[in-house]
Parts: C-alpha cells; structure tokens; sequence
C-alpha cells in the first residue's frame, strides 16, 4: 500500500451532523498535515457539514481513501445518526475505510 504514496494526492471525507466540530477537526488535520507531510503528498478534506447528505458529492468517493464519521460526545443524538452516515457511504463505496470519531471528549472532562 506504501507503493507510490509519494507524489500522491490522499483524499480524505468527513461527514457528521452540523456543530459536532467538523470545522476544529479540519483545522486540525490541516496543521498536522502541514507539519508532517512533505510538500511532494498533498491530502484533501471532504468536509460534508451536516444537513443534508448530497448524494452527488459521494459520487467521487473512490478516490477517497477513508472517510472520516464525526459525532459529538456531549450529544448523544449526533452518535444515532452515525449508522446512517455509515450505511449510505457504503451503498456508494463498499470498500471505503471508514472510523468513527468521537469529537469533543475535552468537553466532558472539564
């Protein structure tokens, strides 16, 4: 799977209801990644915000290489729509990675 990363484009989506902190999380990664990949890798965000799921963004999901479920801990409704996300990413990419993550933890420790 390592075999010619360099040079290429990583295509990540993120999908999650609206204020589960999809926007933190991008800003996040984007720093990680501009820290810690070298300028001859680019990745990319598909940050779906919620509402909706337009079907037509998900018509580009093979070039993805994981997507990204974001729920919000200190929501628990944000956590029952994670099944949804999960089976209508499936319908259009049946070999997609896909994680679950819980956003939002620090919120609860306070």
């Amino acid at each position: 799977m390592n075999q010619g990363l360099k040079g290429r484009e990583h295509t990540i989506i993120l999908v999650g209801d609206s204020g589960v902190g999809e926007t933190t999380l991008v800003m996040r990664l984007h720093e990680y990644f501009a820290i810690r990949i070298l300028n001859s890798r680019e990745t990319e965000i598909w940050d779906l915000r919620g509402g909706p799921f337009h079907d037509f963004l998900l018509l580009d999901c093979e070039k993805a290489e994981i997507a990204l479920i974001v729920y919000d801990v200190t929501r628990p409704e944000t956590f029952f729509k994670v099944n949804e996300y999960l089976e209508k990413i499936r319908r259009k990419c049946s070999t997609l990675p896909m994680a679950i993550l819980g956003n939002k933890i620090d919120w609860i420790l306070e």
